[in-house]
């Protein structure tokens, strides 16, 4: 069993702290997807190629474009290639609200999926070419 901790401030943070803490059985604890996938069979960077010495998947089974919800694909398939576009153009290219899009941001970022520029955001050039 795997666990994401909280803040110790929040009550929605205890039953999860309490998994990691306990003594029989304790959850693993986790802080990113690269966590997760090294727990799942072995490490793979954000856009699914091998970890140097990795034991894990091959690339063509785990990318992460796979873990995202249907939200982020959306956005994700929205983004042009070769240009960047504000955060407003892209709610209209995903067909998403504006709220959905500024959402799944974050997370398109930490996977490296998705970057922030001067002129707004775009694919990674990795994830473009």
């Amino acid at each position: 069993m795997l666990a994401v901790p909280g803040p110790i401030t929040s009550a929605m943070s205890a039953g999860t702290h309490d998994l990691i803490r306990r003594d029989d059985d304790p959850a693993r604890l986790v802080t990113s997807v690269s966590d997760v996938l090294s727990y799942c069979g072995g490490a793979v960077d954000p856009i699914g190629l091998p970890v140097a010495g990795s034991q894990g998947r091959a690339p063509d089974l785990l990318r992460p474009y796979d873990l995202l919800d249907p939200t982020a694909r959306c956005v994700v398939d929205g983004l042009p290639s070769g240009r960047a576009v504000s955060d407003i153009e892209l709610a209209e290219l995903s067909g998403r609200a504006l709220g959905e899009v500024r959402a799944a941001l974050p997370a398109l970022m930490t996977l490296g999926l998705v970057e922030l520029s001067a002129s707004g955001y775009r694919l990674t050039p990795r994830v473009a070419s």
